[in-house]
């Protein structure tokens, strides 16, 4: 103890312990320089073959003789030095040089050996140094007015599609992906769906997107929108999502950090708790949150009760074929009414004010004022485009009260998990008056019990709740799915973590409904069959194509729907105003109805433009039109035409539907 204590209290004393020597100091400084920097080691190399010359041309000197000039051949001492460090080959050259000169010439050459050794060294560890930084995605991306796309899953191949889908420039659109993964691995996955698309070019980096340094790098300060994905599933646990919250509320304000004020672009959030969404959205116009699922709901709901509506919003999200756009040129004091005949291509359906407000349906005689914009559906924005004189003549041949009232339906729900709610509210908002919702599940929970006592206290709806398994065939074969006008599927329950699992019990029920199917013989079966699965790629395992040999499906929604519309937000911020008028608060709905319920079939040959006009006095909009002509239901209609040519003379028949956008009939 006493050694102990004496040897800390001589340290403490001794003065000399808490000195450098200069050898210290002159190591510590040479090794920060050359440690700072990659450029530094370079300029070490050279200083070091400075040094090196100065030295050997010193010695050259020292032991110079007047005998060396004849092996020099007339050349300069500093020029012959030089090239001996620079090639061994400067050795053939001399003419019988004296012992010293060569001895000396020797040595020259074996530092410049060393020196090129060292060299070579340096520029090998730089190559792979530059290659490793390359394939871990970890350094610049130096683009302009590209398109983040902030987080990885399965849904990236489809954003990229509807990307080169957006783009008519000749040239490629930038995309930059960039999530916490090394870039290999996304690399391997991405590279065979994402290589055949032409006008993209995609960058990967890797890095966390919530960091400003990784945005930085990225250059998010001039892109041109963002896409800002969920960091888990929808079948992950509610910790899970309340993290990925967290996250993405992250990332949107360290983007919204990184953006000029006077030049902020769209960000596009995917959110799951509605509160923060709300939250986060009244921050700025141009952060648009979502959760997918609740839009997939929506849909889902509609295709169940509208067959065919489900192709109208996969076309209006996409860029294929007819989408939403604002158009500017519309002169001042023109008439609402009257677009439609100035239009080569779109459908006037609404009116944006200079506030950004939009006025959907405005009334046929709305005037417009400087600064609107007329809301319409059109191929393509390059294609959209004001004449002054009409181009179009109609005339409404007769005016048909059509019934606003839809016949109650019997719906079916088979299977239950978080969507399920979302789904129920749909059916309340969609349904007509005085349907009936019958919920079957293997297990009943508090949530299954409260939403139905919710629904029940409307006197809107009959709702039953059949505690059965519908995984067993004779239990579904006593619910008889056949009897109802529509069924929908969904998966066990959330008890399942697993979007694969999820998916394999959907397709369990899909090959129970074949088989009892198949049963029915001699029964006409009028049952529309609608189902949700998590993964795209599932989809081509459900044989729909074939309604009396294929499996019993009528539609399958995958997240492909959400992904166009988070696609489309991303182009067209403003956009959001329309989608929210048709889902959030459903004031307005895309709808079907009857040709019949508008005009007369028989006498006059109809084009569009009649239907248009006809639709348009009663204040709705006429967008399409659903029809079974073989032209139509080739693709890529697929039995539905947007926005089709308004001269154009069609064979209807009484079967056929208008796609028709109008005020939401329950909400009047």
């Amino acid at each position: 103890m006493d050694d102990g204590q004496h040897t800390l209290e001589e340290f403490k004393e001794d003065p000399k312990l808490k000195e450098f020597s200069r050898s210290d100091k002159l190591q510590f400084y040479y090794e920060r320089f050359i440690t700072r920097r990659s450029s530094f080691i370079f300029l070490n190399l050279l200083l070091i073959f400075l040094v090196a010359y100065a030295l050997l041309l010193a010695l050259h000197y020292l032991f110079y003789q007047e005998s060396w000039s004849l092996s020099l051949q007339n050349e300069s001492l500093q020029w012959h030095v030089f090239l001996e460090m620079l090639t061994p080959a400067r050795l053939g050259v001399l003419h019988a040089p004296p012992w010293p000169l060569l001895i000396l010439s020797v040595i020259t050459t074996f530092v410049g050996f060393g020196f090129y050794s060292l060299l070579i060294a340096y520029a090998s560890a730089k190559t792979q140094e530059t290659i490793n930084l390359f394939r871990s995605g970890l350094g610049p991306v130096i683009e302009v007015n590209h398109t983040l796309i902030l987080g990885f899953d399965n849904r990236i191949p489809r954003l990229i599609k509807e990307l080169n889908y957006s783009n008519h420039t000749k040239q490629k659109h930038p995309v930059v992906i960039m999530f916490d993964l090394e870039k290999n691995y996304m690399d391997q996955q991405l590279s065979a769906e994402i290589d055949r698309y032409s006008r993209v070019r995609v960058n990967l980096a890797s890095g966390e997107p919530s960091r400003l340094n990784s945005l930085y790098r990225i250059n998010a300060v001039e892109a041109k929108s963002a896409i800002i994905l969920a960091r888990c599933s929808h079948t992950a646990s509610v910790s899970e999502r309340d993290a990925s919250d967290v996250r993405v509320i992250q990332t949107v304000k360290a983007l919204y950090k990184t953006q000029k004020p006077e030049s902020r672009y769209p960000i596009v959030a995917e959110i799951f708790d509605q509160k923060i969404r709300e939250m986060i959205s009244s921050l700025d116009e141009m952060i648009i949150t979502y959760d997918s699922y609740e839009l997939i709901a929506s849909i889902l709901v509609q295709s169940a009760i509208f067959p065919g509506i489900e192709r109208v919003y996969n076309e209006l999200f996409s860029f294929e074929m007819s989408e939403f756009y604002f158009y500017q040129g519309v002169p001042e004091g023109s008439r609402f009414g009257d677009l439609v005949c100035h239009f080569e291509d779109g459908v006037p359906v609404g009116v944006q004010h200079p506030n950004k407000q939009i006025t959907m349906l405005p009334s046929v005689d709305y005037i417009f004022n400087e600064g609107d914009e007329v809301l319409l559906i059109a191929r393509d924005d390059q294609y959209i485009k004001y004449m002054p004189n009409s181009l179009y003549q109609s005339t409404i041949y007769y005016s048909l009260e059509h019934p606003r009232v839809f016949p109650s339906q019997d719906v079916l729900l088979i299977g239950w998990h978080y969507l399920a709610p979302s789904i129920i509210k749909e059916c309340c908002r969609r349904l007509p008056l005085g349907s009936t919702i019958t919920i079957v599940t293997p297990e009943s929970s508090e949530e299954i019990m409260q939403v139905i006592s919710e629904i029940e206290s409307t006197d809107r709806f009959k709702i039953i709740h059949e505690h059965r398994d519908p995984f067993i065939f004779d239990e579904l074969e006593y619910i008889d799915p056949f009897r109802f006008d529509t069924v929908i599927l969904l998966s066990r329950g959330d008890h399942i973590d697993s979007e694969e699992q999820m998916d394999a019990d959907t397709l369990v029920l899909v090959l129970l409904l074949r088989r009892l199917r198949d049963k029915q013989i001699g029964r006409k079966i009028n049952t529309r069959i609608v189902t949700q699965l998590f993964r795209p790629e599932n989809e081509q395992l459900i044989d729909n194509q074939n309604p009396n040999t294929g499996d019993p499906v009528d539609f399958v929604l995958t997240s492909k729907t959400s992904t166009m519309l988070f696609t489309q937000l991303s182009e067209e911020g403003d956009m959001v105003q329309t989608y929210n008028l048709l889902f959030g608060d459903c004031t307005y709905e895309i709808t079907l109805c009857p040709i019949t319920d508008y005009v007369k079939l028989g006498e006059h040959s109809l084009c569009f433009i009649d239907l248009y006009m006809s639709a348009l006095c009663r204040g709705e909009v006429c967008i399409g039109f659903k029809s079974a002509m073989y032209e139509i239901q080739k693709a890529p209609y697929s039995g539905v035409y947007l926005n089709p040519p308004k001269d154009k003379a069609f064979p209807f028949s009484e079967d056929d539907e208008l796609v028709l956008l109008r005020k939401n009939l329950d909400n009047d």
